[in-house]
């Protein structure tokens, strides 16, 4: 296995920034969290194509095979993610108690057994792939992507050049907006039940975020390529390729709410999809100042922790607006104290993990 890139590591510390402010409470920046999860999805896809691109570590590609690859893969994480399942019931439960719903705990048994088995992001209901821990639906679909790899893997290095990948991309890309956003926006009628319906299909659906995940792929095949016998140099064209990336992110940002994104649906996938997979190749080359920059001990660390942080952190977020909801007023959930303490307590308890896991394994 390849040295992890450290400049892609800092890139994911950032994305799970944005998923972690997404999810404090504040409109104004819930957004982002959209934008790092298709970072997390292109750059997952990114590096696994970079990982085992140039050996022979996966030899055999069938269904039995795949799903044994997959579930290797996610492994680790299973652990963590059926504790936060288990954490975050008496949330649930108090909920229940304050705004009853009639069969609670009959829903609930089933949808626990629904995310036992990591098949929520294929219910296409609110209630199902966000409920109990809401960001496990990323493991969800992501285990159906490693199942996926190996095949896909197999086709990528069938590649012939760089050139026509990057024509790949596009159509990747493409698709990807037609079928999951332009499609439903149009036989789909507007309304609450059916905004719903479009959000799953393009945002949570694994046969979309496949694409974004092929498309790291791809990159990952270019990068390779390109990468070998290639010297790193710094480069103010690269800078200037990363200042106009972070203003297509800008850019995505100030149209996210208007009403023809909001029509199509667009602004959880393909209005980000190109900056995303921009971000990540650029971030991989690390020729400019910005992705050079972003790589230092702080960025690194999170990173390390992220995988712990990314299943961890809303638990912790809905404690703490459980908790000032009940004594101190919904109005207290965006005092400024409550991310910091929200930041520091899911970074304790990532680490209390990672050391409980390592003393498994001795």
């Amino acid at each position: 296995m390849k040295k992890r890139i450290e400049s892609l590591e800092a890139l994911r510390c950032i994305a799970f920034l944005a998923i972690f402010v997404s999810h404090l409470g504040y409109n104004s920046v819930s957004v982002l969290g959209p934008l790092g999860v298709c970072v997390f999805f292109i750059l997952s896809g990114f590096v696994m194509t970079y990982s085992y691109l140039g050996n022979d570590k996966i030899k055999d590609v069938g269904v039995v095979e795949n799903f044994k690859f997959a579930v290797c893969k996610i492994k680790r994480l299973y652990p963590l993610h059926i504790a936060t399942m288990i954490l975050v019931l008496p949330i649930i439960i108090w909920d229940n108690f304050l705004y009853p719903e009639h069969l609670f705990y009959i829903k609930t048994v089933i949808k626990m057994v629904i995310h036992v088995m990591l098949l929520q992001s294929w219910a296409p209901t609110e209630g199902v792939y966000f409920a109990l821990n809401g960001v496990s639906w990323y493991l969800s679909v992501i285990l159906f992507l490693y199942f996926m790899f190996p095949w896909i893997l197999k086709k990528v290095r069938k590649h012939k050049g760089n050139k026509w990948v990057l024509v790949q991309v596009a159509a990747l890309i493409l698709i990807q907006f037609l079928v999951f956003v332009a499609l439903p926006a149009i036989l789909l009628p507007e309304g609450a039940n059916y905004s719903k319906l479009r959000t799953w299909f393009s945002y949570i659906n694994p046969i979309s975020r496949l694409f974004d995940f092929m498309i790291g792929c791809n990159l990952g095949y270019v990068f390779f390529n390109r990468k070998n016998g290639c010297e790193i140099k710094k480069s103010l064209w690269y800078t200037i390729m990363e200042l106009c990336v972070l203003g297509s992110v800008i850019f995505a940002f100030a149209i996210s709410g208007s009403d023809p994104v909001k029509m199509l649906g667009a602004k959880y996938v393909s209005i980000w999809t190109i900056s995303a997979s921009l971000l990540v190749y650029l971030y991989a080359v690390n020729r400019g100042h910005i992705s050079s920059i972003s790589v230092n001990k702080f960025t690194l660390y999170i990173a390390e922790l992220s995988s712990y942080t990314f299943l961890i952190h809303q638990v912790v977020i809905r404690y703490f607006h459980t908790f000032i909801s009940n004594t101190k007023g919904h109005d207290y959930i965006t005092h400024p104290a409550v991310p910091v303490l929200a930041f520091l307590i899911t970074i304790l308890l990532a680490n209390c993990w990672r050391a409980f896991e390592k003393r498994k394994q001795r």
